[in-house]
């Protein structure tokens, strides 16, 4: 527990307040007049510490007994509550509020476990394929998002790192805060600065569709999709703008511009390469701890065609597709290797930092796997020549 930031205990004639400064001040929270065990316990929650550890500390001072604790212990809690009330007190940290969960759904994801505490129509049907069995596995959530219908919104400060079509990431004091002006439901987003907690604002606790936009859980699902690729990031793995087959027990990526068929293509190839779907519009990658060879993840975000599948394989090779009258296969060695897989990734990229820890994962990515350009044309010839180089690749 602790007092935002912009709050101070300050002494005024005889009286103590706790008295707010800056954006606390603008957004109007009060002050609040303290006795001698609210000075205490204000000087205390200011310092970020646990209850327990605040318990402690006024034990000692009062030199109170057990029984005495009792008390003290209810006082505590009725203070606090009173501050929680006024929007004064926070649980994880002044940016990250987490109130409002309505039971926690759990999702295995790249041998991650994702917690998300949402209304259960607000979760998008492609994590279904994800989802923990009641009883089934670890619960103890290595991400934990939680889903908040909020009528108000606050005022992010901070470094403003990227603005585009009413998209904003702002590098606050305990992590980032994601504004969506072009969305009708998911107005923001709070994103601790160790990926492991996020909390999304919505307009609406029920799965609506406005006629010119999408549906609500479909903009939830954009954005769990960012607090997951950043915390995954932090893991060392980055997801790649692509559709995906399984081919001999690999991976096979097939990443393109708009419009190159990197979606379409695959699945009117498959049957002939005896392949199955993997993922329909994006797949993470990563490095293997064991093999430290390329591994791809299956990922609950389909797109269009809600192909996607839970696992992990090797990965056998990226193909960059782009449509053409003739027909030309050719293999990647150069040095801009990793820079034409980097420049597919949509796993964040807001600092310096990040954009570092994208091309080291590209480069290991490119030392241990095959990229081909494939300029292809619709005839059934194309995809046999795809076949005879993977064939003779992996």
């Amino acid at each position: 527990m602790k007092i935002k930031k912009d709050y101070k205990i300050k002494k005024i004639g005889p009286a103590t307040y706790l008295l707010p400064y800056g954006q606390s001040a603008a957004e109007h929270l009060g002050s609040v007049e303290l006795n001698s065990t609210g000075e205490l316990i204000a000087m205390l929650l200011l310092m970020d510490l646990p209850r327990e550890k605040i318990l402690s500390r006024m034990q000692k001072h009062y030199n109170a007994s057990d029984e005495d604790m009792k008390m003290i212990s209810s006082d505590l809690d009725e203070f606090c509550a009173d501050l929680k009330k006024r929007g004064i007190l926070t649980e994880d940290g002044d940016d990250l509020k987490t109130r409002g969960s309505s039971g926690a759904h759990y999702f295995k994801i790249a041998s991650h476990i994702l917690a998300i505490e949402s209304a259960e129509s607000l979760i998008h049907e492609d994590f279904k394929g994800f989802a923990l069995a009641d009883g089934d596995g670890d619960r103890r959530a290595d991400i934990r998002i939680t889903v908040e219908y909020s009528a108000t919104y606050s005022l992010p400060t901070g470094e403003l790192l990227v603005r585009m079509n009413g998209f904003s990431i702002i590098k606050t004091a305990s992590g980032y805060t994601v504004t969506y002006g072009s969305l009708k439901h998911v107005k923001e987003m709070h994103i601790s600065e160790d990926g492991t907690k996020a909390v999304i604002y919505t307009n609406t606790a029920e799965n609506l569709k406005t006629p010119d936009g999408a549906s609500a859980s479909e903009e939830v699902s954009l954005a769990i999709r960012t607090a997951f690729l950043y915390f995954e990031q932090l893991a060392g793995r980055c997801a790649i703008r692509s559709s995906s087959l399984i081919y001999r027990d690999k991976a096979i990526l097939f990443c393109g511009e708009s419009g190159s068929g990197k979606s379409l293509v695959p699945s009117m190839w498959k049957s002939k390469l005896n392949a199955a779907n993997l993922n329909g519009a994006y797949n993470l990658i990563g490095i293997d701890g064991e093999s430290g060879d390329p591994h791809v993840y299956g990922i609950p975000w389909g797109g269009n065609t809600s192909i996607c599948t839970p696992g992990e394989w090797p990965l056998g090779a990226t193909v960059l597709l782009s449509p053409s009258a003739k027909n030309a296969l050719s293999t990647c060695e150069g040095p801009d290797k990793p820079l034409k897989l980097a420049s597919k990734l949509v796993t964040p990229m807001w600092t310096e930092e990040m954009l570092d820890a994208n091309l080291d994962l590209c480069e290991k990515v490119a030392l241990g796997s095959y990229l081909f350009e494939f300029k292809y044309t619709k005839k059934p010839a194309s995809v046999e020549i795809l076949k005879k180089t993977l064939e003779s690749s992996i």
